[in-house]
Formats: C-alpha cells, structure tokens, sequence
C-alpha cells in the first residue's frame, strides 16, 4: 500500500472523532455567541429579537456583574495560591 492509501485510512478513522467535537463541543459554543446577540423571552413562543451588542452593555455596567467577578477573583486567589503553595512545601518536604 502506498502512503496516500495509508493516509486516507486514517482520515476515514479520524473523521468520527473530529465530527464528535464539532457537533457537540463547538456548534453549542457558536450558538451560544449567536444567541448573546439576540433577546428571547422564554415563556412566550415569539422569536428572537437581534438587539446586537445591548446584552453585553448591560451586563458590563451591571453592579451585580461586576461584584461577582471581584468574588470570583477573591474565592481563585485566595483557594489557588495557599492550595499551591502547601502543596509545593509538602512535596519538597517529601523529597
């Protein structure tokens, strides 16, 4: 067999994986980015409304928005650093 026959084997075999992902790691985070654009209400049946880049300047100048990112800064520095730095002492203290 020849290298463009090995090569197209493996295309064959690779080629369920690589849809796997496509379809179920990137077509939701597309539709999500899609979907930030547009206004749906949930109870009712009607169709999106494009509203554009509103949704994104109402939750950056939202105090609610801003007050958990200052909480999720606190809760990672103050759980990551003291995490890694006893789990680095303990290590050397292993060796």
């Amino acid at each position: 067999m020849n290298v463009k026959s090995h090569q197209k084997w493996g295309w064959f075999f690779v080629l369920p994986a690589v849809l796997f992902f496509a379809i179920f790691r990137y077509m939701p985070m597309l539709y999500a980015f899609f979907a930030s654009f547009h206004f749906k209400d949930i109870i009712s049946l009607n169709p999106p409304v494009f509203v554009g880049f509103k949704n994104y300047i109402q939750i950056f100048t939202s105090t609610d928005f801003l007050n958990s990112i200052k909480a999720t800064l606190i809760f990672a520095l103050g759980c990551f650093c003291p995490l890694v730095s006893v789990s680095l002492f303990l290590a050397v203290l292993i060796v």
